[in-house]
């Protein structure tokens, strides 16, 4: 997975994540199918687990939503702090 880059949003700071080898994908598919077929016994079912359609991990939240020009000098020392790695996941424990 590529570490790409660090994104400012309007509610957070977070890392973006390429996945070009669908593991994330296909463990949120697991997961799914999971709750699909307990259903209601345990409370959580596929009606109620919201899974994203990115990969990303949060660096920090705000408080309240920065302004138009907080958040570009932001996105500005972002991108020239960041430089993309490359992180592999060699195995999933399940």
């Amino acid at each position: 997975m590529l570490v790409s880059r660090l994104q400012v949003t309007d509610s957070a700071i977070i890392f973006r994540i390429d996945d070009a080898t669908a593991t994330i994908p296909a463990i949120r598919s697991s997961i799914q199918k999971v709750c699909s077929a307990v259903n209601n016994d345990c409370g959580l079912s596929s009606s109620n687990l919201h899974v994203p359609n990115i990969i990303h991990s949060t660096v920090a939240r705000f408080v309240r939503q920065p302004s138009a020009e907080l958040r570009e000098k932001l996105q500005q020392l972002c991108d020239a702090l960041w430089t993309p790695v490359t992180v592999e996941v060699i195995k999933v424990l399940w």
